[in-house]
């Protein structure tokens, strides 16, 4: 990700996570989440990024779309349907293999009361259920 010069500045800093990837129309896609790290009187401070980005990776090129919630909720803004679907789906897939498979997932999502709304992020909604079992 170091050819995204917008996930830094001169105060801010980023440790990132990929959460989901994508290659859509020969676009290459990434859904990033983690901390902005604060560079403040010599010192690193970490803080949660609450919101997360998509990057979009085009001809050695890269920008950023977000925050990734956003993104899913209203496609076609800066991502296209069928990129946030392959996103949606790889991340459910990561999540489903990091919580020890689709049943575990499931009970996670229950136990913490994560409800994605099929009428406010259906995309996301679309691939939790089917790796949820929900």
């Amino acid at each position: 990700m170091k050819t995204c010069p917008d996930l830094a500045n001169a105060r801010y800093g980023r440790r990132l996570y990929i959460f989901g990837a994508a290659v859509s129309a020969g676009v290459e896609y990434r859904l990033l989440g983690g901390f902005y790290v604060e560079r403040k009187q010599g010192r690193d401070h970490l803080l949660t990024d609450p919101a997360g980005a998509i990057a979009i990776l085009r001809n050695n090129a890269c920008t950023l779309a977000g925050p990734a919630r956003d993104e899913f909720d209203h496609p076609d803004q800066d991502v296209g349907r069928t990129a946030l679907q392959a996103l949606a789906t790889d991340a459910a897939a990561r999540y489903a293999r990091a919580f020890g498979g689709q049943a575990a997932l499931a009970r996670m999502l229950r136990a913490r009361g994560v409800r994605l709304d099929a009428k406010t992020s259906p995309i996301l909604a679309m691939a939790f259920s089917a790796r949820s079992g929900e």
